[in-house]
């Protein structure tokens, strides 16, 4: 089911499936006749795909209802080359349909490199999109109406490269797909050719969002959940220096990073605590691929912050899926987190409480079970004081107790010493 709707997502949004007239021959048309193709980038955060109504692009500019818009962020930094493959077209013998299905089984690196192997360069190359008259991920690209070797309209294919980095976004290229432009694109309410074509590729970005179980682990062994612990979330940049994610939610698919000498108490910086059964889970904010770092700020009373505690890594691979089209785990302190296609932890990771990260219990004070306490608290009594009680006369009961001792011992030295005079 969800390899379906993938691909009639890729279809009809990647594809570009826009209505086009048949192929005819240019009878006299002018050589410079240009069309204007505007390409609104649109980016979907993978885990939202199954509450996506996918846009048919009929050439049109869309309606700021519909989910293109609503439900997706526009993207600037999107790269694209543009190729002239009329001839391709042609020599392919299909039917435009056909040519169209083929095209959505390419991935645009596949659709590259096919490409490079038949002689094809871009026309148009490393176009990125941009913020144009207030609407952000835009690029426009005026092309050819016709091709003048072949004496018919043009056929064009856009390819998406890749992303600039600067954006801090890493989309999904793998499910990524070229998209078609097969001219004349024809109005679908009047039947007028169009000189102005909108088209909205889309791809899915590539975000997640981490979680782990916090445990006890205490001196008899057993495990608990520790409820209360509170972590927060830091990276390094390119220059080495540390940085910590705001308390911002996550929007346009991007985040906030701060630097702070007082992580503990900066309330700028975003906190996750650990719930009744331990578990630590990031709401609001979703990463990019990439490696971050939990830190234990607060712990819980009874345990000790381990060391792993403070520096816990979270590695989220460079695509969610492998060669074989299996989801990628996220790594977290060295263990795999399990989650569902929707990007919900699975009940049996739930069960197995995993991944988890441990503090270990206190141990107890062992000189509170080795000295005894004085009379008048919980403190252990000095020792010196302890050996020095033992000579030293004391004040109050205790000396009373040896005045009466003293006594008996005199009195005692006496009746013996005058029995012994009696005798003699």
């Amino acid at each position: 089911m969800w390899k379906k709707l993938i691909k009639y997502v890729l279809f009809t949004c990647l594809v570009v499936p826009v209505l086009f007239g048949a192929f005819r021959g240019i009878d006299g048309h002018a050589a410079g006749e240009e069309v204007e193709i505007v390409l609104h980038k649109r980016i979907l955060r993978d885990a939202d795909l199954e509450q996506f109504d996918p846009h048919q692009n009929d050439g049109l500019e869309a309606s700021q209802e519909a989910d293109i818009l609503s439900k997706t962020t526009s993207l600037d930094g999107a790269i694209f080359d543009v190729y002239d493959v009329t001839k391709l077209y042609q020599e392919s013998k299909l039917e435009a349909n056909d040519f169209l299905d083929q095209v959505n089984e390419m991935s645009c690196q596949f659709a590259i490199d096919y490409l490079q192997q038949h002689q094809y360069k871009p026309m148009l190359k490393g176009l990125k999109t941009a913020s144009d008259t207030g609407d952000n991920g835009i690029l426009r690209v005026n092309v050819p109406k016709y091709n003048q070797e072949l004496q018919t309209y043009a056929v064009y294919l856009i390819v998406e490269t890749g992303i600039d980095p600067a954006t801090g976004i890493t989309a999904d290229l793998e499910r990524a797909r070229p998209f078609a432009v097969m001219l004349p694109v024809m109005d679908p309410m009047t039947g007028d050719e169009l000189s102005t074509i909108h088209v909205y590729p889309k791809n899915l970005s590539y975000l997640r969002n981490p979680y782990f179980y916090k445990l006890g682990k205490k001196t008899d062994g057993s495990e608990v959940p520790l409820n209360g612990a509170v972590f927060v979330l830091y990276r390094y940049d390119e220059e080495g220096n540390k940085e910590y994610l705001h308390m911002d939610s996550t929007t346009d698919l991007k985040n906030k990073w701060v630097t702070s000498t007082d992580p503990v108490n900066d309330t700028n910086i975003s906190r996750y605590t650990s719930n009744q059964d331990g578990l630590v889970e990031m709401k609001n904010h979703y990463l990019p691929s990439g490696t971050y770092y939990f830190e234990e700020i607060k712990g819980v009373e009874g345990y000790e912050i381990s060391t792993e505690a403070k520096k816990i890594p979270v590695v989220i691979p460079e695509s969610p899926r492998n060669e074989n089209n299996e989801l990628q785990h996220i790594l977290v302190n060295g263990q795999a987190m399990e989650e569902d296609e929707s990007g919900q932890i699975t009940e049996d990771a739930r069960k197995k409480k995993e991944p988890r990260v441990y503090n270990p219990e206190k141990e107890k004070d062992k000189e509170k079970e080795i000295l005894p306490k004085t009379s008048g608290g919980n403190n252990p009594a000095n020792p010196i004081q302890q050996a020095a009680s033992k000579v030293l006369p004391q004040t109050g009961e205790q000396l009373l107790n040896y005045l009466i001792i003293l006594g008996c011992l005199f009195v005692a030295g006496s009746l013996w010493y005058w029995n012994k005079r009696r005798v003699e």
